[in-house]
C-alpha cells in the first residue's frame, strides 16, 4: 500500500504505467518501450502516451515532477504532459512542452486567456536527463517551473485565470496533448 494521500498519482514505470497510489487508472496509447531511467526505470512515450484517467486539476494548487531525457533531435515542441489541445496555446488546461529552441514550456489558459512561462535549459543537458518540477500555485496565482533543482521561476497567471478551472474535455495525457494527436515537427 501506498500510504502518503498527499500525493495524488505515482507512476515509477518500475511495473509498468499503474499508478502505485492507486488512485488513478492508467491506459496507454501506441507501443510503450522501457530502459533505464535516471533512478530506475523509464518509459518512451515517443509515438505513444500514458493516460491518467478522470484526472481533476479543477481550480487546486497541484505539483508536478518528473525526470525528462531531452533529446538534440527534439522536434518543434513536443508535449511531457497536457490535458488540453495544443493546437492553440488559449486552448483550455494545462501543458508542459519541450521546446527545440532549448526552453521548457508551461502553459495554462481558459480558452481565451492564457499565461505561458518559458525557463531556458542548458544546451549541454541534450541526450541527458533533465529534472522538472510544475507548480501551478492557485493561492499566490503563479505558474512555476525549476529545472535541475534550481531556483524554481515564477510568472503570475493571467488575472482572469485566477478562480477558473483548468479541468478539460480531456484526460490527463503523459507524452502527447490531451487530444493524442498533437504532431510536434
Amino acid at each position: 500500500d501506498y500510504v502518503d494521500k498527499t500525493v495524488l498519482s505515482h507512476l515509477s514505470f518500475d511495473d509498468g504505467i499503474t499508478d502505485i497510489t492507486g488512485n488513478y487508472t492508467t491506459t496507454s496509447k501506441g507501443t510503450l518501450s522501457y530502459s533505464d531511467g535516471y533512478l530506475e526505470n523509464a518509459v518512451n512515450v515517443n509515438n505513444s502516451s500514458i493516460t491518467l484517467e478522470d484526472f481533476s486539476i479543477g481550480t487546486n494548487n497541484l505539483t508536478f515532477s518528473t525526470w525528462v531525457k531531452v533529446s538534440s533531435s527534439v522536434g518543434s515542441d513536443p508535449v511531457v504532459f497536457a490535458n488540453k489541445s495544443w493546437r492553440s496555446g488559449a486552448n483550455a488546461g494545462i501543458l508542459v512542452c519541450i521546446h527545440q529552441f532549448g526552453y521548457i514550456q508551461v502553459n495554462v489558459a481558459d480558452g481565451t486567456n492564457r499565461t505561458d512561462l518559458k525557463v531556458n535549459y542548458d544546451a549541454d543537458a541534450l541526450n541527458d536527463w533533465i529534472h522538472l518540477i510544475v507548480v501551478i500555485d492557485r493561492d499566490n496565482n503563479q505558474i512555476r517551473l525549476s529545472i535541475n533543482f534550481e531556483e524554481l521561476q515564477s510568472l503570475d497567471m493571467n488575472v482572469n485565470l485566477k478562480n477558473v478551472s483548468f479541468d478539460t474535455e480531456y484526460e490527463l495525457v503523459i507524452g502527447q496533448d490531451g487530444t493524442g494527436a498533437y504532431k510536434s515537427y
